[in-house]
């Protein structure tokens, strides 16, 4: 018995459905959940590079930073700049650094800093290298902003700036730049440029000697033996001495030895 046209025109237009169905699933399944994103693909590469698989982290970095993927492509200029997976290659990595920097990425900006204060892959250029690292530390890229704060403090690249030198290095320290919080520490326990404040150095060494800083360890000691900004407490001092001595302050290990025998 012949079926109905009716009937007959529902099945084809059933298999036509079915058939579109099927081919949408392939095109997802080949086209679309295939296809990673730049945001997985640097997932991958900074777990590869974590792992010391720096080869498989460069594939996932550039395939990453082709995409436009700011962080994979400041992450791939540093390893063409270390030479790491790749072979070192000052040309690349400032190719990488600028298409991240055209983007804002801060350390992008602050990378091409380094590359125009040493001179590599580019002409030395102090001027440019201080425009560079001020871009990056109003960014809010703490080892930008030491560095802005030491070349202004020096008068490198930019006219010489107390003012500015401190504004920047406080900044640093208040994000928690260990390095920063040392120097701060610093600056206030000799007085330069601020007034002298023993108490407050004392403050900005322990921020940094917690985070591991050995010359802040080997201070805030310092300053426990003789009650300079703080109560006076040999007990703690031999703590900070002692810190500091395991990572090699020789000075520290000298002074450990003769409260050790008080």
């Amino acid at each position: 018995m012949k079926e109905p046209k009716s009937m007959s025109n529902t099945k084809m237009s059933r298999n036509i459905f079915l058939a579109v169905v099927a081919l949408f699933l392939t095109t997802v399944v080949f086209t679309g959940c295939g296809k990673e994103s730049a945001d997985d693909l640097l997932d991958k590469g900074q777990a590869a590079f974590v792992s010391k698989d720096y080869e498989t982290a460069i594939r996932y970095f550039t395939s990453a930073a082709e995409l436009g993927n700011a962080d994979a492509q400041q992450n791939l200029g540093s390893c063409y700049h270390a030479g790491t997976g790749v072979k070192q290659d000052y040309a690349m990595a400032l190719e990488w650094f600028r298409k991240a920097a055209a983007q804002n990425h801060p350390m992008a900006h602050y990378s091409l800093g380094i590359c125009y204060e040493y001179g590599e892959g580019v002409e030395k250029d102090m001027a440019k290298a201080v425009e560079r690292y001020r871009k990056s530390a109003e960014l809010g890229y703490a080892e930008a902003q030491l560095r802005l704060s030491m070349l202004c403090h020096y008068g490198e690249g930019v006219e010489k700036n107390d003012a500015e030198a401190m504004k920047w290095l406080r900044k640093a320290a208040e994000q928690g730049h260990p390095e920063a919080q040392f120097v701060l520490g610093l600056t206030f326990y000799l007085g330069q440029n601020v007034k002298k404040d023993p108490a407050e150095a004392v403050k900005w060494f322990r921020l940094s000697a917690e985070q591991g800083h050995a010359d802040a360890q080997f201070c805030l000691g310092e300053c426990y033996r003789t009650g300079d900004g703080v109560a006076k407490d040999l007990a703690e001092a031999k703590t900070w001495y002692a810190k500091a001595a395991a990572q090699g302050n020789a000075e520290a290990r000298v002074l450990l030895r003769q409260l050790g025998s008080k």
